[in-house]
């Protein structure tokens, strides 16, 4: 893989599923998003994904634009997966990785979960109400975790605590200088193409106080006729920290479909 030396958690046997963090972030945030829908459930290879420059992989100095991450989570799966299509959950970050793969390498993905998609045509953001704020939230704030704020929408002890232990280590440990320098790139190139249609089976999750927004999701439904679109009341970009238990029923829900999907798929075939 190009010098590219990707750390990674490897759970379970079967449907390949490659899991996708947002930025900065690493698995454990992943592990703590779709994990839980996996209790009781056989049957899956779950590939959570340190990314380039995040958790302990490193960012090598060939990996220079976003279309190079693309570039080497294929060439990761070309080596650890081979040529089986696999089902691909993204948060934030992840899940516009997850559309560039879905978008350049159609025959490599199953099915598509995005959690907390990322803006990309307006990456300024909305403004968006905050839901609740409990007592000494604020207060309770590190320095690291001030910057982020305005990502709250539900600021309780609850979520705070969820944060701390599954994103906070993530953003501690990244290559600060690597993800600056992605920043300073292009954007992925599917952003500025025609969206292609996409027939499987398809999950979007996004919090209504969003600062991303969620009108634009709605638009791009036509071309996903097997996508579920679910706009969470009291949620905003954290809304796997928010609204946990909500999103734990929507995957269950999509793994059952790409359950589904492939048994139809392999009955068709016979």
């Amino acid at each position: 893989m190009r010098g590219s030396t990707f750390s990674y958690t490897e759970l379970g046997r079967g449907i390949p599923l490659l899991a996708l963090s947002g930025s900065p972030g690493d698995a454990r945030q992943t592990l703590a998003a779709f994990e839980p829908a996996f209790v009781g459930r056989t049957g899956w290879r779950r590939l959570h994904l340190d990314l380039p420059g995040q958790g302990r992989t490193p960012g090598p100095d060939w990996i220079r634009t976003y279309d190079d991450v693309l570039q080497a989570v294929v060439e990761f799966l070309d080596e650890v997966v081979g040529d089986q299509p696999v089902a691909v959950a993204g948060i934030s970050y992840g899940s516009t990785l997850a559309t560039a793969l879905r978008h350049g390498h159609p025959e490599r993905v199953l099915a598509t979960l995005q959690l907390s998609p990322a803006n990309d045509v307006e990456p300024d953001g909305l403004s968006t109400p905050v839901v609740r704020e409990d007592t000494g939230f604020r207060e309770a704030l590190t320095e690291d975790e001030r910057p982020f704020l305005d990502l709250f929408k539900v600021r309780t002890r609850t979520v705070l605590e969820e944060i701390r232990a599954w994103t906070m280590p993530g953003v501690a440990s990244c290559d600060v200088a690597f993800l600056d320098r992605l920043d300073q790139g292009p954007r992925f190139s599917h952003v500025d193409e025609p969206l292609r249609s996409f027939d499987g089976p398809g999950l979007i999750i996004v919090g209504r106080q969003d600062p991303g927004g969620h009108h634009r999701l709605v638009d791009q439904l036509d071309l996903m006729p097997r996508t579920t679109l679910a706009v969470l009341d009291r949620a905003g970009h954290l809304a796997f920290a928010e609204q946990s238990r909500l999103v734990d029923v929507l995957v269950t829900e999509w793994l059952d479909r790409v359950e589904e999907h492939l048994e139809q798929t392999r009955a068709a075939r016979l």
